[in-house]
């Protein structure tokens, strides 16, 4: 018996591929992919270049209202749009930590943690 998964939730720290592997998981499963990273600085309408720069100008809180914001608006507009495919969505390093992000997308889907070697992920870390 095939299960129909809603949401695939991927999470992991950043610079681990979990953008990359959900967009690989999208497209092999025929299903739309969303990054928070892209939601949230749509959120930011447009202000920002770069999550990065969102968090080192407006500190650790007003990221996080962002990234809530961003959670709420997916499950509110885009997740009911893919009740027949189901959707990827890529998490932010962080999002596992923002309690009010995790409240609206937390028990949507199923999650899965993408783990990288350390020495990758300090290099990739190193060159951003």
């Amino acid at each position: 018996m095939m299960v129909r998964m809603r949401l695939l939730l991927i999470g992991g720290i950043k610079h681990c591929g979990k953008s990359t592997l959900g967009r690989i998981i999208a497209k092999d499963t025929r299903r739309p992919f969303y990054d928070m990273d892209d939601l949230i600085l749509a959120e930011a309408d447009g202000a920002w270049k770069s999550v990065r720069s969102i968090y080192l100008n407006l500190g650790l809180a007003e990221f996080q209202a962002l990234e809530e914001d961003a959670a709420r608006n997916f499950v509110e507009w885009h997740l009911p749009g893919c009740i027949e495919t189901g959707a990827v969505l890529a998490l932010g390093g962080g999002t596992v930590e923002n309690k009010g992000a995790m409240a609206w997308i937390g028990r949507k889907g199923t999650h899965v943690y993408v783990r990288a070697d350390e020495e990758l992920l300090y290099g990739r870390i190193m060159t951003k």
